[in-house]
């Protein structure tokens, strides 16, 4: 390994969870701890500042244990870094504290952040990085990303939030961001409202799956790993073995729904070289109109994609 780079895991495989790098560096006023940061792929989590990102960083032998963070080891974060207006995120961290899987930490005092409990690993632990990375932005992505991208008035917001420093330099505005997170977040809640529903209906079979057998109860596995790099709302298995995916998406519009989460059950089912579901569901709380009905079957017969679409309420 370079000392000045950190190669773990390489920039298509972070592509691949949706993400994208936004610097690959490394801290040496106290020892060599090179870090590669991340943002999701749209952006929206990005400024120049890097104010929210996720981040892999290696403590370096020779580096001093800082912020809980022992020398010799790999660790993988979401940093709020913001010297000012660090303070700002601590609704949204405690927010996401609610789930038992994941722990803060403070990095430096200007810098609180998130991780999955037991989340340190050694060098040669690539696939156990990339899974840990996986999870991690799979059980925080929604709340940080998706409410801005789904949300006309944030979207508005963010428009409007960039100044030139002095300078002239063109720079997202750390208080803008920090003014999101003070906004209610309905989206994470929504979305949890329709997987325990969906649950709840399949368990007692209020809810059944159009020209497919019962599910077999016992199989239902929600954030369930596929591909070992990302994980699926919830997957299950019918009584006759079939095996099914389902992607929840928020938006009052089906198909809408729909265009969120093909791209996404695709790649679970799919990449690399495999098949890994017999059926992909979109889950949602839009109606199933008739426009709807004929999208979906066009779906099916021109591309002979095994889909469909289920309206649930949260």
């Amino acid at each position: 390994m370079q000392q000045n780079e950190l190669h773990i895991i390489s920039d298509d495989e972070i592509k691949t969870l949706g993400l994208r790098v936004l610097s690959k560096k490394g801290r040496w006023h106290d020892g060599p701890s090179p870090y590669i940061q991340m943002c999701d792929n749209d952006g929206v989590l990005e400024d120049e500042t890097y104010t929210c990102h996720y981040e892999i960083i290696y403590m370096g032998e020779d580096t001093p244990e800082l912020g809980n963070h022992k020398k010799g080891f790999v660790y993988v974060e979401i940093h709020f870094e913001s010297e000012e207006y660090s303070s700002c995120f601590q609704p949204v961290i405690n927010e996401l504290l609610k789930n038992p899987e994941l722990e803060s930490f403070t990095w430096r005092d200007y810098c609180p952040g998130l991780r999955l409990k037991n989340s340190v690993f050694k060098l040669n632990e690539h696939d156990k990085i990339l899974q840990n990375l996986a999870k991690l932005k799979n059980l925080t992505i929604e709340k940080l990303v998706q409410t801005y991208k789904d949300t006309v008035a944030i979207k508005d917001n963010w428009k409007s939030s960039f100044f030139l420093e002095p300078g002239g330099r063109k720079c997202s505005s750390k208080r803008a961001l920090s003014e999101f997170y003070r906004e209610p977040k309905e989206i994470y809640i929504v979305h949890e409202k329709i997987k325990k529903k969906l649950i709840k209906g399949i368990k007692d079979n209020s809810i059944k799956i159009k020209n497919e057998a019962p599910i077999d109860t016992s199989t239902l596995s929600p954030e369930n790993l596929v591909n070992n790099i990302n994980y699926i709302d919830l997957a299950a298995k019918t009584k006759k073995g079939k095996i099914i995916f389902f992607e929840i998406k928020t938006n009052p519009d089906a198909r809408l729904c729909i265009r969120q989460a093909l791209g996404q059950l695709m790649e679970y089912s799919f990449y690399p070289d495999t098949s890994f579901a017999d059926k992909l569901i979109v889950v949602g709380p839009g109606e199933k109109t008739i426009e709807i009905r004929k999208y979906i079957t066009q779906l099916k017969e021109r591309f002979n994609i095994n889909i469909d679409y289920l309206e649930v309420k949260p």
